[in-house]
């Protein structure tokens, strides 16, 4: 299990899980649903640094889903990486019996 805790700048915080098979989004601003999307829906997830330089997590997903991109600091680099890492390696290994 993976999981990585960001922030907006103000008070909210997010934390998304992995467990292998299924990313997870909970936020700490009060929402009747958490995020859940399987890997098999997940096109890609990437960090994307603009002319700023300034980072965000970026995951597309199909079928018309809605996943957020989430603010990476400089800190966060290095285990958000390890995060894409994991995807990337279930989403390759997944296979549906």
């Amino acid at each position: 299990m993976i999981r990585q805790q960001f922030s907006d700048g103000g008070k909210a915080t997010q934390v998304l899980t992995f467990d292998g098979e299924v990313l997870e989004v909970f936020d700490s601003i009060l929402s009747p649903r958490h995020p859940r999307i399987h890997i098999s829906h997940i096109d890609s997830m990437q960090i994307e640094t603009d002319r700023k330089g300034k980072h965000k997590l970026v995951t597309k997903v199909a079928y018309g889903f809605l996943f957020r991109d989430f603010a990476v600091e400089d800190d966060q680099l290095a285990s958000v990486n390890r995060l894409i890492d994991q995807v990337r390696e279930a989403k390759a290994a997944f296979r549906f019996d």
